[in-house]
């Protein structure tokens, strides 16, 4: 990220070295849709508020700088006007307190990743509330347990910077299809129809066609889990290519991969 090298004879030269600098870089980077906070580095330690606390140190973090111009500022000897520099601390969301910048060295822009990890834990909590997909909800916990790089098992490498795309496919059920537990009881069945011979595949699915898209609900059983894995999909009509996704309620999904 960008960094702000304080420059200047005195302190409004240094002011608007620093209000220059800021805003042309503040601006660049909202106009990419970059989220950002900002860390200080004075060459001796000062006091700032840290979120709702005084913190005396020579490094602080903070939400944003601004700038006002009224005002006579009390940084100056000889009672000079000059615009004020300001800056949010992380517990507010606009508003701040004016700092002096005499011993400001150096300003630093760091992004903020976005993280999503309580979506995808409401998402592995919910397959074992449901029993479904507990290889995926293992998946899911050992990438926000910092165990794996990224949620395995699925051809795009999700992480918990990466928002879940959320889908319904209860119109499955609604048009004729079966609940999730008519599709349990039905897989009982195809398995019975296996042993005897009967049967080779024994998935339980249930789908609607449309002119666009052909959605469908599939559950298999996973031995390895002892659990089902329950997986949706929308894809082309009359195609056997679309967009994939992974149940974590008998209605909702994640998606998960295109093919």
């Amino acid at each position: 990220m960008e960094t702000i090298i304080i420059k200047g004879i005195n302190y409004n030269e240094k002011l608007q070295n620093l209000k220059n600098e800021y805003s042309k870089i503040r601006n660049e980077l909202i106009n990419k849709n970059i989220k950002f906070n900002c860390k200080l580095y004075f060459n001796s330690p000062v006091e700032l508020i840290n979120r709702r606390e005084k913190l005396n140190s020579d490094i602080h973090t903070v939400k944003s700088l601004f700038f006002l111009k009224n005002g006579i500022c009390n940084c100056m000897d000889d009672g000079t006007e000059c615009e004020k520099s300001c800056y949010t601390p992380l517990s507010k969301k606009t508003s701040g307190f004016y700092f002096d910048i005499s011993n400001l060295e150096k300003v630093e822009f760091v992004e903020l990743a976005n993280d999503y990890s309580k979506e995808w834990q409401k998402i592995a909590d919910s397959m074992r509330k449901y029993d479904i997909n507990l290889q995926m909800a293992e998946n899911i916990e050992k990438h926000l347990k910092g165990e794996a790089e990224h949620i395995e098992g699925m051809q795009n490498y999700w992480k918990r910077t990466d928002k879940p795309r959320i889908a319904s496919f209860a119109d499955c059920y609604k048009k004729g299809g079966m609940t999730i537990d008519q599709m349990k009881v039905q897989y009982d069945a195809n398995k019975k129809l296996k042993e005897q011979g009967k049967m080779d595949w024994i998935a339980v699915h249930t789908e609607i066609r449309g002119l666009k898209r052909d959605r469908s609900i599939t559950m298999e059983w996973t031995e390895y889990m002892k659990s089902f894995y329950y997986h949706a999909a929308s894809e082309y009509s009359g195609y056997g290519n679309g967009d994939y996704y992974i149940m974590f309620s008998p209605t909702m999904a994640f998606y998960a991969e295109t093919d």
